[in-house]
């Protein structure tokens, strides 16, 4: 079968471009139209693996690269075509209509399909119309998490296919890990007021001062704006007292994220509820995915998560849910007192990484098949 992948939306979309062409690449011939940035983040025996063909967009608009990648998805008979990032310049969209099966991966269900939005305006309006144009050209769409397709289904928002695409699946090869005497928690993300919330966290922590030699915090991810350099102030006060908490004020390199993930033991998060994406609002477990879900699935680490949000039913044995700070400081305490069983949870979580990562890749295989397969009914 020769499949296509065209993602010229995001960088940091990388990651979910690796991912299908793993899941794809066995039996299978793979299109990859992206942009050079975004190739050189991938995996370059991955990318020059014989299977694989890349088409580069370099400095042509994006509406005349559209154009190339229809002529060739014609020239080449493609018989599927992902489209994994459709964000923004959405309108250079509305004509690309090259003859193959198409599915759009939808990052943010309300804005794509629902039409209760918070907020009216001539400029979301038009955005909207546009969205349903392009919708309209698909034979159907791709989520990223069984619970974003559940959300669909259950409130009827689509009538044609929805494949299960995840952004990330588990590492083949489990990494050697360092020796960390500390209980090491990572805060993964951006210091993001939209995003995430820290005072929780930061008064739980205070509240185990008790422990401060057995324990270390690192919030990974750059502080944005005025929020998040309160965020390091108070982190910085909480240093003062003499806790280990780690921090960043530029961008994280690549390698630094993951080295960081890969030697950390629990992953730490209080999301925020609901987002406001072009006057929709979104809510994540629900109808936008987290950045947490993907962590807990690629490096197969247990999670302390807030409450409000949605975990993947095969994944709640290692995720832990607290309401408050104290629910948050006595979870944060047990696995400092219980540091022998923390290797245990890992493994734990590291299966049942590895049993989604299994059950997505059987499921979107089959879900392909069966399409190719009514096409030549």
């Amino acid at each position: 079968m020769k499949i296509a992948i065209c993602e010229i939306g995001s960088r940091n979309h990388y990651v979910y471009l690796e991912t299908l062409i793993n899941i794809l690449k066995d039996d299978n011939k793979i299109y990859i139209y992206t942009r050079k940035e975004t190739r050189d983040l991938i995996n370059a025996d991955l990318v020059n693996s014989p299977q694989i063909s890349l088409y580069l967009k370099t400095n042509r608009s994006l509406s005349g690269f559209l154009h190339e990648v229809k002529k060739s998805i014609e020239k080449e008979r493609i018989d599927i075509l992902f489209l994994t990032t459709v964000q923004t310049s959405i309108h250079n969209f509305i004509f690309f209509r090259p003859k193959t099966k198409m599915f759009l991966t939808i990052h943010n269900i309300n804005a794509w399909l629902s039409n209760n939005t918070d907020e009216r305006s001539l400029k979301y309006f038009l955005k909207g119309c546009t969205r349903r144009i392009i919708l309209k050209n698909m034979t159907g769409i791709c989520v990223l998490e069984q619970n974003l397709k559940h959300y669909i289904e259950s409130n009827h928002l689509y009538t044609r296919t929805v494949l299960l695409t995840p952004f990330m699946i588990s590492r083949e090869k489990d990494d050697q890990e360092q020796n960390n005497d500390k209980l090491q928690l990572v805060v993964p993300g951006q210091i993001d007021k939209k995003r995430r919330k820290y005072d929780r966290i930061l008064a739980a922590v205070k509240l185990l001062k008790n422990y401060k030699n057995r324990f270390t915090v690192i919030l990974l991810g750059r502080p944005v704006g005025a929020y998040g350099q309160e965020v390091i102030n108070e982190c910085n006060k909480l240093v003062k007292e003499g806790l280990d908490i780690r921090y960043y004020n530029e961008f994280i390199s690549d390698s630094d994220y993951e080295e960081t993930m890969k030697n950390s033991h629990i992953i730490l998060s209080d999301l925020v509820e609901t987002l406001n994406y072009d006057g929709y609002r979104e809510q994540y477990g629900k109808s936008k995915s987290t950045g947490v879900f993907f962590n807990i699935i690629k490096y197969g680490l247990p999670a302390v998560i807030n409450d409000e949000i949605e975990i993947d039913s095969l994944l709640q044995e290692v995720v832990t849910s607290y309401t408050n700070i104290d629910n948050l400081r006595a979870a944060i305490e047990s696995f400092i007192l219980e540091q022998d069983k923390i290797q245990e949870f890992k493994n734990k979580a590291k299966y049942l990484s590895q049993e989604f990562s299994i059950r997505a890749k059987k499921e979107l295989i089959k879900q392909i098949d069966s399409i190719m397969q009514d096409r030549n009914k």
